[in-house]
């Protein structure tokens, strides 16, 4: 149970933080992006490890969900990360 809340309040601030990119690629670029890929570089610069598709890893190894058009990430219901 403690591992699962250590993972849950990783994941919590990896997800403010990639907010927070996501809000500087918007005021960027203009808009929110389309897929991870546009922020590669973004996240690169933070050393944020990624998948081979460019999706930042929560805590758990599972790619994030990028919610086009709405600059928010979700976790996938398939990680281990708890939704709550």
């Amino acid at each position: 149970m403690a591992r699962k809340r250590l993972l849950l309040l990783d994941s919590m601030d990896m997800r403010d933080a990639l907010r927070k990119m996501m809000v500087a690629y918007k005021s960027k670029v203009g808009r929110c992006p389309g897929s991870w890929r546009e922020m590669v570089t973004l996240l690169s610069a933070f050393r944020i490890q990624v998948d081979a598709s460019g999706a930042p890893l929560d805590p758990g190894g599972t790619p994030y969900l990028l919610v086009p058009g709405k600059c928010e990430v979700d976790v996938d219901k398939q990680s281990e990360v708890p939704l709550r």
